[in-house]
């Protein structure tokens, strides 16, 4: 889950809020702001998520590492004999 994610759920918010405030049509049983006001809700709803879940698998950050000399390796001099 990502940016892809985020930007589908935004777009279907555009569709939806489109289809909510500027659709007129009423058909048979049906009208036609309620399938945009079920778009708009599930847009938000998965703009939501995508955005938690975006957020919570970043994996740790760079103040989360340690720092100072024990992040380079430590040359060792090995003498034999005396």
């Amino acid at each position: 889950m990502g940016r892809p994610e985020v930007a589908l759920s935004a777009i279907t918010v555009v569709v939806g809020t489109t289809i909510y405030w500027a659709a007129t049509y009423q058909g048979a049983g049906f009208r036609l702001s309620t399938v945009g006001a079920n778009f708009l809700i599930a847009g938000a709803s998965g703009f939501a998520a995508s955005t938690i879940n975006f957020a919570v698998s970043r994996g740790p950050t760079l103040s989360r590492a340690p720092a100072g000399p024990s992040t380079r390796r430590r040359s060792r001099k090995i003498e034999f004999g005396s």
